[in-house]
């Protein structure tokens, strides 16, 4: 237990490496990716704890179409489910999953979205100068930076075999049987949206590139 505990505050200092906290971009993903490595370390050593933790949920709103892809790209990355649900009046996506991987989880989706936030201010500033308009960009910016920190996750979790548990998929499917699989997230084609999306892309994966923190 002390070891887990151990590996748990490394990943928490981590993942206290934010934007919000006056980390660049650049060290704010690396320390997000040395926590998903870090993970790796505990899922080996939790096979040995005799009280594994339990299934269960958090629930978040949604305000922008892009924070569910945000929350998707991040939950399969760290060993968790994204569902969105639909309500009468609001959204909001439910991540399935350990509790531990659910904490890793809600402070990650906070500080990637604060950075990409402020990267969609400034792409909107940029278009409304250059093309006199701002239609699109704030989703085609979103979108490409998350491919780019889901296409750096994705490399470093097949590295490390990190995979959902089959335990979260169970219950994933107990709580929503009739779940369907969702649709790719779409953005404008016009030019303003489309520089957006490769600018996006091209921060997120400059900032994932960024030397590799060390814990």
């Amino acid at each position: 237990m002390a070891d887990k505990e151990k590996i748990m505050d490394k990943i928490r200092a981590l993942l206290e490496k934010t934007v919000e906290n006056g980390a660049t971009e650049q060290e704010a993903i690396e320390a997000a990716k040395m926590a998903q490595r870090l993970m790796s370390k505990y899922k080996i050593q939790e096979i040995t704890t005799e009280t594994p933790e339990t299934i269960d949920s958090t629930e978040m709103e949604i305000s922008r179409k892009w924070q569910a892809y945000l929350a998707d790209t991040l939950a399969k990355n760290l060993c968790c489910r994204c569902v969105i649900s639909h309500g009468k009046n609001k959204t909001r996506f439910v991540v399935m999953g350990k509790e531990s991987d659910r904490d890793i989880f809600q402070k990650m989706f906070e500080s990637f979205f604060i950075m990409i936030y402020k990267g969609i201010q400034a792409e909107k500033a940029k278009a409304k100068e250059m093309y006199g308009h701002a239609r699109d960009v704030e989703t085609s910016y979103a979108v490409g930076f998350i491919q780019a920190v889901g296409d750096a996750m994705g490399e470093q979790c097949r590295a490390l075999a990190l995979v959902v548990p089959e335990e979260v998929n169970e219950a994933t499917r107990e709580r929503f049987p009739h779940l369907r699989k969702g649709r790719a997230i779409s953005y404008g084609g016009n030019a303003a949206a489309t520089a957006a999306n490769r600018n996006g892309y091209s921060d997120g994966r400059s900032a994932a590139s960024q030397k590799r923190l060390t814990a």
